[in-house]
């Protein structure tokens, strides 16, 4: 029986080393607000009335290139 504890330990400690590691990578990158705000709504003031509109650069979230010459 403690052959198998030790295995169980052993594969659940291989197993969160790499997910622990993402999330602190993850935490990192949110704390110093690494990229760029890709909200897909976005809050406008016009006339000092409140709108909602969708980002025009939610795009680069899906396609790395956007030509916006092509129209």
């Amino acid at each position: 029986m403690k052959i198998f504890t030790k295995k169980v330990f052993f594969y659940l400690i291989t197993i969160l080393i790499p997910v622990i590691i993402l999330l602190l990578i993850e935490l990192l990158l949110r704390l110093v607000h690494f990229g760029e705000d890709q909200q897909l709504i976005l809050t406008v003031r016009k006339n000092n009335i409140q709108y909602y509109q969708l980002n025009p650069e939610v795009g680069k979230r899906y396609f790395f290139r956007t030509d916006e010459n092509l129209i």
